[in-house]
């Protein structure tokens, strides 16, 4: 008896564990990158690059030599079209643009059900005036 209350209680410690971690952001360290023809996007995130690289403008960009932690770092940084500034930003969702109206829009992303205590991450920001 005393060897299935400890087999149970093993279990659901190692249940609340394994849920006390959370759910894993994809290539959350940015250290995978996929080469796009001109450019590269971090693994399983959407960026603007693939509508702005037509004109050689890229908003997030591989940063090898200012990073925190690991090989590489995502820089966010917006950029100026003519008129219009394109945003650095990344989603794990999908990103839409519409050329006729200018408008664009982000959908979807990974379900998060947790509610951890606390998002541990690293931001660098240079006010630019």
């Amino acid at each position: 008896m005393k060897k299935i209350i400890y087999l149970v209680l093993t279990f659901m410690i190692t249940l609340f564990v394994l849920d006390a971690n959370g759910q894993a952001i994809p290539n959350g360290d940015f250290e995978v990158w996929n080469k796009v023809t001109t450019y590269e996007n971090p693994q399983y995130w959407v960026t603007p690059n693939d509508i702005t690289a037509m004109l050689s403008v890229f908003s997030v960009t591989k940063e090898a030599t200012d990073t925190q932690s690991g090989l590489y770092s995502a820089r966010l940084e917006s950029k100026t079209i003519m008129t219009y500034v394109v945003p650095g930003f990344m989603t794990l969702g999908t990103f839409t643009f519409d050329m006729a109206t200018m408008d664009a829009k982000i959908f979807g992303g990974i379900p998060f059900t947790d509610r951890p205590a606390y998002l541990n991450g690293y931001l660098k920001y240079t006010h630019v005036s």
